[in-house]
């Protein structure tokens, strides 16, 4: 039977597009009583979607009639909700970044409210199957369900480790452990261009802040959240040197980075000097408070040279790195100078120069030889 023939099953679509389906009591039934509708999670078409939608009908119209049939409660350590306050305690969690924090928070809260009855499931009883239809669902948008996946997939772990909600760690077993990935044919950030890093040179000549910041990150190669906390305290060796610890990953994984100064750099941060403890200052003399005010005033001068959406600040160390690799860089010097841990990180970066001077060099063997050719 189809969702379109069942009874009181209504749809709405949201901003993104998403459908959500509910079972609605229409007003010639209810009259002045007050029935909220009940959301429906489950695939339509589906037998779980059947025995959600007929739970529902019975507990509304039991509230019509008068009588709500008292529920059967989930237990309260068994919850999503339970789940994810107890995965705050660890020290795993305590361990991640205030960034990194905040954006779990947000996933959690997303797949709480649209996929797990804002949260009040019973993890326990997850399927694979419950969680293929939810990659299903998540397909348009397979970065969001990859990310998504990998905090419950870390979640779970925690579960059957501590035993949270008195499960047996030796019996039971993570649902997202058959569950892939959605494959992603994103390249990440747009790697700029030599012609766009020349126009925004051109544009901001030296002695101007954003041209020190662009150097900055252009020739450091770090990322945001290192270049805006970068100033003179951090220069070594007469200033020939740059020392500095690696935000990212500071406390799970400390690494501190040390970075000769560049001739072209050198010659930026003197042609712009600071008094302050950051090379870099906004329009009233102070450092920037957090890397994303750095970034959006960058994103803004950015603008001001003409310059496309594409071209954000992480794409510019994503350039450099494409400038070091055509330049002759090896694998391990570039790890050395980006802070990459694998070489995977580094061909993610540098995949499209490789092939570049791969080419460059090998198509000298594209040519048939022939006898009597000399």
């Amino acid at each position: 039977m189809s969702r379109f023939a069942k009874k009181y099953v209504v749809s709405r679509i949201n901003p993104k597009g998403v459908e959500y389906f509910y079972v609605r009591l229409p007003k010639e039934l209810t009259g002045t009583k007050k029935i909220k509708s009940v959301r429906l999670f489950s695939v339509p078409d589906t037998e779980e979607f059947d025995q959600e939608y007929w739970a529902a009908r019975k507990h509304l119209e039991s509230q019509l009639a008068g009588y709500v049939e008292p529920e059967n409660k989930v237990l309260t350590n068994r919850t999503f909700l339970h789940l994810f306050a107890e995965f705050k305690q660890t020290a795993l969690w305590k361990n991640y970044g205030e960034s990194t924090k905040l954006g779990k928070i947000n996933r959690m809260k997303q797949f709480f409210e649209n996929h797990a009855q804002g949260g009040a499931i019973d993890f326990t009883t997850l399927t694979v199957s419950n969680f293929l239809q939810l990659q299903d669902r998540m397909s348009e948008t397979p970065d969001q369900f990859n990310n998504l996946r990998k905090d419950l997939r870390i979640m779970y772990k925690v579960a059957i480790r501590r035993q949270i909600g008195g499960i047996n760690r030796d019996i039971f077993q993570s649902p997202l452990d058959s569950v892939d990935r959605l494959p992603t044919n994103s390249e990440g950030h747009h790697t700029w261009t030599i012609e766009q890093i020349e126009q925004f040179q051109d544009y901001w000549p030296l002695g101007t802040m954003p041209r020190k910041a662009f150097d900055l990150i252009l020739f450091t190669g770090t990322r945001v959240s290192d270049a805006y906390r970068l100033g003179p305290q951090n220069e070594i060796e007469n200033g020939t040197k740059l020392r500095f610890k690696v935000f990212k990953n500071r406390a799970k994984k400390p690494k501190e980075i040390i970075l000769p100064i560049l001739p072209e750099l050198r010659q930026s941060l003197d042609a712009a000097p600071s008094n302050q403890m950051a090379y870099v200052t906004s329009f009233h003399g102070r450092p920037f408070a957090s890397a994303k005010a750095f970034s959006q005033w960058v994103v803004k001068k950015r603008k001001d040279a003409g310059l496309p959406a594409c071209c954000v600040p992480h794409g510019l160390r994503k350039g450099g790195a494409v400038i070091a690799a055509e330049n002759g860089a090896t694998d391990q010097q570039l790890k050395s100078i980006f802070g990459w841990d694998t070489l995977a990180q580094v061909q993610k970066y540098t995949k499209k120069a490789r092939q570049k001077i791969g080419a460059e060099s090998g198509i000298v063997h594209l040519s048939l030889k022939r006898k009597g050719n000399s």
